[in-house]
């Protein structure tokens, strides 16, 4: 058996961060253009008595990539037959 009483370390966020972080809202705003959504927590907007309605599946679709061949630009300026 293995002994596991260290403490596992490198996994996840360090006990006391947060993944979030304090912005002006005129910097976020002026950043974004108009229509943005923006991902906020659902405990927050409900801590400031916002509704949250529950989001829907997102489908994203994928275009294919196309790969372009580069044209090679000549003129034929004489033609001479071998025969």
């Amino acid at each position: 058996m293995q002994d596991n009483s260290e403490t596992k370390r490198g996994r996840g966020r360090p006990k006391g961060q947060s993944s979030f972080v304090r912005i002006n809202i005129g910097q976020l705003v002026a950043a974004l253009p108009n229509g943005s959504l923006v991902p906020v927590s659902s405990v927050w907007l409900r801590e400031i008595g916002l509704t949250v309605e529950e989001s829907k599946p997102l489908t994203v679709y994928h275009s294919p990539v196309i790969d372009v061949e580069e044209k090679i630009e000549f003129n034929v300026e004489e033609y001479v037959d071998s025969d």
